[in-house]
């Protein structure tokens, strides 16, 4: 269908390999507009649940094809140019929109706008030799396909400018050390377990499973909720809670059964909320409000859920609590205090269930790059004046990674604990925070 593009199906999953191996895989011609085109079909397919991106050959992508440029540089085709820049901009925007994961199997050199391809997708493994450049520095060009905008999200600001201006290659370990991939495997395994990990997302949205989804309102739960059924073709129900309010918990509880006929296989417990004051200035209010979102939420939503889960024999509870839970912090007594009670609730709860096929775990995330920690700085600014620009930096130098997660990696552990792979696995409370707690 491509000339130098390939968009092969296999169980659900499409694969998306760049074939031009001979140069390689390095654009010419018409070659991103395909990917582009590739991309967006996979995308839009509602029988694909997972996309990877891969080059044939000895490397991933080498970026631009340098001698391509330079000609039409010779020939001073501006407009051609364009289309290309607008080309790559189009590949960016449609893995970055997709509402399916994308994982970069990076299984050989992958610079420049390669480099960067792989950085707008979700998920990245690299195979042992797999090396890495922003390498556009040394064509006298200024990073494209989105570089500019991922690298300083995922790197401490020094390490980012460093490797925009020199343009040095980095080995696959040290872009695992970095946080650029999540995983490294050996050459000749890098294809299998890019495999095993595609598989493991398409079974955690498999057809058939049904999805519930609160919220305190209907408005963005039930877009969420349509979104679910379109690209998953599984059904979904969504429903205004406050998981504060008992009874507001029992009417989804029996919602859900009364829909689908049963209850819940997986309870993930995600509804949270968290505001900062000192100590002496934190009122009644503030201290309830922790308490019955944050603890009793998921005290409530866990009763309801595990009668039929026992029942049934088989279950899993996920409860999304914090470091913070484990190590406290100035100004956040209040949401300390609930998520500590988060990981004695979750403890507690697996010990009663551990023989009843039913597990009962709790995420720790840091700081995690989402809305909520955005809207932390905007507050922290207007109250202090300090720069949310320099928090965020402060931030990120709490973690000896240097960076905050990302909203996948939290999801990636919740994956594991759904899943029977994770049977054995209950009572804990993990963390992913870049070794935060180790400082």
């Amino acid at each position: 269908m491509y000339e130098h593009v390939k968009l092969e199906y296999a169980d659900r999953i499409a694969t998306v390999t760049l074939n031009r191996p001979e140069k390689l895989n390095a654009f010419v011609g018409h070659m991103r507009r395909d990917l582009a085109e590739a991309l967006e079909q996979a995308g839009s397919d509602a029988e694909v649940r997972v996309v990877v991106v891969t080059g044939a050959g000895r490397a991933f992508c080498a970026g631009a094809d340098v001698e391509y440029m330079a000609e039409l540089m010779r020939r001073e085709d501006a407009d051609e140019f364009a289309r290309l820049l607008g080309a790559g901009r189009r590949v960016v925007h449609a893995m970055r929109q997709m509402t399916k994961p994308v994982i970069a199997s990076v299984n050989g050199a992958a610079y420049g706008a390669g480099f960067n391809l792989a950085l707008a997708c979700d998920l990245r493994v690299a195979a042992a030799s797999a090396t890495f450049s922003q390498s556009f520095v040394k064509v006298g060009l200024h990073p494209d396909w989105g570089g500019s905008y991922f690298i300083p999200r995922a790197l401490p600001s020094n390490l980012a400018c460093e490797m925009f201006f020199l343009g040095d290659a980095i080995d696959a370990q040290r872009a695992f050390q970095l946080g650029l991939v999540n995983r490294v495997h050996a050459d000749a395994e890098l294809a299998a377990e890019t495999r095993k990990l595609a598989e493991r997302l398409r079974d955690a949205a498999r057809e058939g499973a049904a999805v519930a989804l609160v919220a305190r309102t209907a408005t963005e739960v039930e877009r969420v909720a349509s979104e679910i059924e379109e690209e998953c073709g599984v059904e979904t129900l969504h429903a205004a809670c406050d998981v504060s309010d008992a009874a507001s918990v029992g009417r989804a509880f029996a919602r859900l059964a009364e829909k689908f006929g049963r209850g819940c296989d997986i309870l993930v417990n995600n509804a949270g909320i968290a505001e900062s004051a000192p100590l002496s200035k934190t009122d009644d209010e503030m201290w309830q409000r922790h308490l019955a979102v944050n603890l009793s939420g998921t005290f409530y939503c866990t009763r309801a859920a595990l009668p039929r889960m026992i029942e049934r024999g088989w279950g899993r509870v996920i409860n999304v609590a914090s470091i913070a839970g484990k190590t406290g912090a100035p100004y956040i007594a209040a949401y300390a205090a609930s998520k500590h009670g988060v990981l004695g609730l979750t403890r507690s709860a697996a010990l009663e269930v551990a023989t009843r096929g039913v597990t009962v775990n709790a995420i720790c995330p840091g700081y995690v790059d989402t809305d909520m920690t955005t809207r932390a700085l905007a507050n922290i600014e207007a109250k202090t004046g300090r720069p949310a620009a320099e928090t965020l930096e402060a931030i990120k130098r709490m973690s000896p990674q240097g960076r905050l997660v990302t909203a996948e990696e939290v999801a990636a552990v919740a994956l594991l604990l759904a899943s029977e792979e994770g049977r054995g696995i209950t009572g804990q409370a993990i963390n992913v925070d870049g070794g935060s707690v180790l400082f």
